[in-house]
């Protein structure tokens, strides 16, 4: 609590792991004691145009979580939050490559042809994201890889920007480093692709199957039932 008056946070007891997971929506539930306002972070950050920054809207959050991280974070909490994205990258890769190749197949079916060609841009748009989210999974792998003590994580997540803020204790002005959004996207991109990939999926797989039973098409080796 100390560290958070010190650092201008509200004082809550609360576990910077938790926070994380919570505002990045792992957790359905805030702790108790947890006030969010996101919009006043938002507003001491990018002023009074954060309301027509749409992507804030899920972002800010996150943004708000790493910086406390950055600056009141022990190293355990970096740590922590490294394991965390290393092991859902590496499922979102194993998934990712398993979802490619489940839409390349079906884009080699030959019934395919006979139904709407939106049901082929579906599976194709859904084939691009899935190795998207591959690609950007192996690239916050890597990063977070070669940040092997906390203080580069730390350097990593930083925008390289600082803001003053007075400390409620004494008055004084501390510095606070900012959280970067470019780092934030990197670690959230891949599941964001993969969620709209596999959306997509399910929705030209559905649009397949409907397809072909209202148009007859055979879908199997024998003959129409």
């Amino acid at each position: 609590m100390t560290d958070d008056l010190q650092h201008g946070y509200h004082p809550v007891a609360l576990d910077l792991k938790v926070a994380y997971l919570w505002s990045s929506g792992i957790l359905s539930e805030g702790p108790a004691g947890l006030r969010r306002k996101p919009s006043e972070y938002a507003l001491r950050r990018y002023g009074p145009t954060y309301r027509w920054r749409l992507w804030l809207f899920f972002d800010i959050g996150e943004l708000e979580a790493m910086e406390r991280m950055i600056n009141s974070g022990s190293d355990e909490d970096v740590f922590a939050f490294r394991r965390l994205h290393l092991a859902s990258g590496a499922t979102t890769t194993v998934v990712g490559s398993l979802l490619a190749s489940v839409c390349a197949t079906m884009l080699s079916l030959d019934s395919l042809s006979e139904v709407n060609l939106t049901v082929r841009g579906l599976f194709t748009v859904s084939l691009m994201l899935a190795l998207l989210a591959v690609y950007f999974a192996l690239i916050q792998q890597r990063a977070l890889a070669l940040s092997m003590d906390a203080d580069s994580l730390r350097i990593w997540l930083w925008n390289g920007r600082k803001y003053g803020i007075l400390n409620p204790v004494d008055g004084t002005e501390v510095s606070i480093r900012e959280s970067s959004l470019s780092a934030n996207m990197v670690l959230e991109a891949p599941f964001e692709l993969l969620s709209i990939s596999i959306t997509l999926f399910l929705g030209a797989l559905a649009a397949y199957l409907g397809l072909a039973m209202i148009q007859e098409v055979n879908l199997g080796t024998g003959s129409w039932p």
